[in-house]
């Protein structure tokens, strides 16, 4: 190539290069541009879209909501966040076989944090099992966000861990009728004192915890204790034991009517600062 010519060529990459595309094809140089076109063509081909996005648009990666953070912090022994697909089975955020739903349970409601699992107070309980053992006088705490459709004078269990005797034996309980909501302990049909709070609201979610720490029952609302009070009965599991929410465990009073939002159950003590950590992350 002469002199002349390589002055003008270079002229011309400089420019090119000064407005951030190329645009000559000579002398066996080819232009970035349909370099940049060849490489989108092939991007478009490879991963449906030109950005690298895929077929179906950009994929967004999931983001754990933070109130989901503030639960799993605090390894809890199962988390049902309850934004399951209506008819899907339960998802254990912290593993295990998915929990298949009885008829009169609906999923997709909106709840609180997000959706939500609506309990027809008929047939819909979420029984989970003998996720740990409460014998003896060993901490544990359970934590839901609630709303009742139905508050009367019946009781309605909010959680029950038991046998499926109906007579009342060991265990614990959670439940609520007209005037309050009551966590409690009993054991060979001896009933302790329980912690009381204020009845449940039918309009807005409640944020319900029962803790237990081996010497005291707590029960908080929405972030702020009702009341503790000391238990010392020594709970005795049966072969039959297991803990159930929104009934009792053999299922022959009044059940829950109403929706729950992101249950879970922990085999230590939520303490009173966790409690309000929880409650303020939904904020």
């Amino acid at each position: 190539m002469l002199p002349e010519a390589n002055r003008c060529l270079g002229a011309v990459l400089i420019a090119c290069a000064m407005i951030g595309s190329a645009c000559i094809d000579t002398d066996g140089l080819e232009g970035t541009a349909g370099s940049a076109e060849a490489d989108a063509s092939h991007n478009a081909d490879r991963d449906g879209a030109p950005d690298g996005s895929g077929p179906d648009g950009p994929q967004v990666p999931e983001v754990t909501p933070p109130y989901a953070i503030a639960v799993l912090a605090d390894a809890p022994r199962i988390y049902l966040r309850l934004d399951d697909a209506p008819g899907a089975p339960l998802k254990n955020e912290r593993g295990g076989a998915p929990l298949i739903l009885p008829t009169g349970c609906m999923l997709g409601v909106t709840a609180r944090v997000g959706r939500g699992l609506a309990l027809d107070g008929v047939a819909c309980r979420v029984a989970l099992g003998h996720p740990f053992t409460a014998a003896g006088q060993v901490s544990y705490s359970i934590e839901l966000w609630v709303q009742p459709s139905v508050v009367d004078v019946d009781v309605r269990w909010l959680a029950h861990y038991g046998s499926h005797t109906t007579t009342m034996t060991s265990g614990f309980e959670l439940f609520f009728n007209n005037t309050t909501v009551e966590a409690r302990r009993s054991s060979a049909n001896l009933i302790d004192s329980a912690a009381v709070g204020p009845t449940l609201p039918t309009r807005g979610f409640t944020h319900v915890v029962m803790t237990y720490d081996g010497t005291d029952v707590r029960q908080y609302q929405n972030g702020v204790l009702s009341q503790a009070t000391g238990s010392n009965v020594a709970i005795v599991d049966a072969g039959d034991t297991e803990l159930v929410i929104g009934d009792r465990v053999p299922g022959i009073e009044s059940k829950f009517k109403g929706i729950f939002d992101e249950i879970a159950v922990y085999d230590t003590v939520l303490t009173a600062p966790r409690v309000k950590a929880h409650f303020d992350a939904a904020k």
